[in-house]
């Protein structure tokens, strides 16, 4: 399993802007937040909407780092599982 840190690159998931490169600025446990706001990160490509330098609150589940993205026959496929360093296991990304 995969643990991401601190300044590790990463692609945030997007709706309708699909897999944006990102690096993950800090995780947060802070119980006040809302799920939406546990993992920052800051866009490092531009892609519709989205510009590069973007600093974004997004949750844990739209976070895939680099490594576990493979293309085949012009597909995006996303496998195996991680963690985030600093997150407790209640923020965790869930899988169904």
């Amino acid at each position: 399993m995969t643990t991401i840190n601190d300044g590790d690159l990463v692609y945030y998931d997007a709706f309708l802007c699909g897999l944006i490169p990102a690096k993950v600025l800090s995780c947060d446990n802070n119980p006040l937040k809302r799920d939406n706001d546990r993992v920052r990160v800051v866009l490092t490509a531009d892609r519709k909407a989205h510009k590069r330098g973007e600093i974004l609150h997004v949750r844990p589940n739209d976070v895939i780092p680099r490594a576990h993205v493979y293309r085949r026959n012009y597909k995006l496929l996303v496998c195996g599982q991680w963690r985030f360093a600093g997150l407790e296991d209640r923020y965790q990304p869930q899988w169904a």
